[in-house]
């Protein structure tokens, strides 16, 4: 039997995501970080786009940077960046003004 990360780079994977993009308008895959396994990134180039997830206080921007590089290198096309769990009662999350979107919570 084939490990899941062979799966990925296999014709049966190729073929799986061409019939969800004719039947579906829109797929969403979620995988596991970049430097868990080699998964993400062999399957990220078969992909029409990545949303690359950062969690606040958790990744650095050293590994950030070198994730992101790392699908640069296989070709893979970085839609975008989602910075989840921001502290909004940080000084500097104020100073852009971002905490006036948000509803402060009752104690």
């Amino acid at each position: 039997m084939d490990t899941p990360g062979e799966l990925l780079l296999g014709p049966n994977c190729s073929r799986l995501l061409e019939r969800l993009r004719q039947e579906y308008d829109c797929v969403i895959l979620d995988s596991i970080p970049v430097f868990a396994a080699d998964d993400t990134t062999s399957l990220a180039p078969k992909l029409d786009g990545i949303l690359f997830v950062v969690r606040s206080s958790f990744t650095s921007a050293d590994t950030a940077r070198s994730a992101l590089e790392l699908l640069h290198e296989r070709q893979a096309k970085v839609l975008g960046l989602v910075f989840n769990r921001a502290d909004t009662s940080s000084r500097s999350y104020e100073y852009y003004k971002y905490a006036d979107y948000y509803q402060k919570t009752k104690s």
